[in-house]
């Protein structure tokens, strides 16, 4: 959320992986990829963002 709004996500890769099932989760906004970056990113995010990308 950027000031109190959702943000609207365009796309979600994976960057920098040794394969195509890991890398660091980048997101784009407003035409602008960024990380997403958290000291609490565990399983239960990852599998969202698994989702996201069509993983099952």
């Amino acid at each position: 959320m950027v000031l109190g709004r959702p943000l609207s996500v365009q796309d979600i890769r994976l960057a920098n992986g040794s394969k195509s099932t890991s890398g660091r989760v980048e997101i784009k906004v407003l035409d602008t990829w960024g990380t997403v970056c958290s000291d609490s990113f565990g399983k239960e995010e990852a599998d969202v963002i698994c989702r996201m990308m069509g993983y099952p």
